[in-house]
């Protein structure tokens, strides 16, 4: 099994632990799902008259949607 070793640095305050790569990919997902779902709400508020967004925002949460699933497909999401 492959880890990240993150390091002891107890002059400085720092102290790490070990994480596997299928640890660190899900806590990346999770993160991304959340990002995903937060846009997706707030433009479904803006679409239903519940949230005002500058024009300019509609159109990069628009993008970020589709850059979001893209990147959740390549850690072998289905969405």
């Amino acid at each position: 099994m492959q880890q990240l070793e993150l390091f002891e640095d107890p002059k400085n305050n720092r102290y790490g632990f070990y994480l596997d790569y299928e640890t660190i990919d899900r806590i990346t997902v999770v993160g991304l799902k959340s990002y995903l779902d937060s846009v997706q709400t707030g433009l479904t508020e803006y679409y239903n008259g519940n949230q005002w967004l500058h024009d300019d925002d509609v159109v990069h949460s628009e993008q970020i949607i589709e850059a979001l699933k893209l990147v959740l497909q390549d850690f072998g999401e289905k969405l």
